[in-house]
C-alpha cells in the first residue's frame, strides 16, 4: 500500500531518527512501518510514531534534558529540526522565523508544540530491504 504520509517520532527513543524531524512514509503496516532516511528504508515501530498527510513547513522546536552525545551540552538546551533537510540548528532568543543555514529556507518556528528529549530508550532499528 502507497502512502502519501510523513511522520516523526511521538515517543523519546533511539531508532535511527532525529527527533522532530518529519520522514516520508513508504509503508505503514499494522504493527511496523518503513520510512525513507536519506534513501535508507527504516522499519520503525509504528506505536512510536505520529502522522500527517502533509509535510509540516515549520521547524520543530526539540528541548533536551539529558546530555546527548549528538548534540553537545554547549550548544544550549534546546534546537530546531529544518522541516526541509532536518539540519539541527540553535535558535537566538525566540525568532517566529529561522532560514535554514543548510537550504537556506525561510520557515516558521513552532514554539507551541516543542519535543522533549529526556530518558531514551533503545526501540530495535531494522533496515528494511
Amino acid at each position: 500500500m502507497a502512502s502519501k504520509q510523513w511522520a516523526r517520532l511521538s515517543e523519546d527513543v533511539y531508532c535511527g531518527l532525529r527527533r522532530g524531524a518529519w520522514y516520508k512514509v513508504i509503508f505503514a503496516g499494522h504493527d511496523l512501518v518503513v520510512v525513507d532516511v536519506a534513501r535508507e528504508r527504516l522499519l520503525i515501530p509504528r506505536d512510536v510514531l505520529e502522522f500527517v498527510d502533509v509535510r509540516p513547513a515549520l521547524w520543530t522546536v526539540v528541548s533536551h534534558t539529558r546530555e546527548s552525545v549528538s548534540f553537545p551540552p554547549h550548544r544550549g538546551k534546546r534546537f530546531a529540526v529544518c522541516p526541509n533537510c532536518r539540519l539541527r540548528q540553535v535558535p537566538i532568543g525566540r525568532p517566529s522565523r529561522l532560514r535554514c543555514h543548510r537550504c537556506n529556507g525561510l520557515f516558521e518556528v513552532d514554539w507551541k508544540d516543542p519535543i522533549i528529549v529526556s530518558g531514551t530508550r533503545q526501540v530495535s532499528r531494522l533496515i528494511a530491504s
